[in-house]
């Protein structure tokens, strides 16, 4: 019981870490994507969004304000389900859990994985838009938007960060267990760096 307590403190310390970055990386990631295409947050994400923004009286703020307020809601959840999938993995079983520092180095390891999946994303979909030409009729998130091939770079730039952010989830998942099972890392939870018996 006594180490059961603990390391549910530590679990969700360890989540709301993973919400905090998650929301940080969706507000850089949206000031990026709002520079690369104004129109898309403009024009599909404020609609996207309304209802928030009209609520919270930002209907009619700048774009690159509106995109700090869409990038948090966009990715808090994400955070939340990478803190509880990484932290269980981390943490729950017979083997000695990792670190909070080793913790933190996955979580992050995912956040670079999503950014790179990202740019290649949109890059993609840079290229190939003129061979494919676009258009709202097959694409709805390009309704309403002039500069159609920067904004479908940046609607594949963000389908490219969910898939990439779910495979990385799942590849971390599976790499920190496999840490857990050949002792690569015996420190415990605390990051104090205090050697821990398996089976803890």
């Amino acid at each position: 019981m006594r180490t059961i307590i603990p390391r549910t403190g530590i679990l969700l310390m360890w989540i709301g870490i993973a919400v905090i970055g998650a929301i940080v990386y969706g507000i850089v990631n949206d000031q990026i994507t709002a520079t690369i295409s104004p129109e898309f947050f403009s024009v599909f994400k404020r609609h996207q969004f309304a209802q928030v923004l009209e609520q919270i009286g930002l209907m009619d703020a700048p774009t690159r304000v509106q995109a700090i307020i869409i990038g948090a809601l966009a990715t808090w959840w994400y955070g939340l389900f990478l803190g509880i999938v990484l932290g269980i993995s981390s943490m729950i079983g017979r083997y000695a859990p990792l670190s909070t520092r080793r913790y933190v180095y996955a979580a992050g390891w995912v956040l670079i994985a999503t950014f790179g999946a990202s740019v290649l994303f949109g890059a993609v979909a840079y290229f190939i838009e003129p061979l494919i030409k676009p258009d709202a009729g097959h694409w709805p998130f390009l309704a309403g938007i002039q500069h159609v091939r920067s904004a479908f770079a940046v609607g594949w730039w963000h389908n490219g960060a969910y898939l990439g952010a779910l495979v990385a989830t799942v590849m971390a998942g599976y790499r920190v267990q496999k840490q857990r099972r050949h002792g690569e890392d015996h420190s415990d939870v605390s990051g104090t760096g205090a050697s821990q018996p398996r089976g803890v």
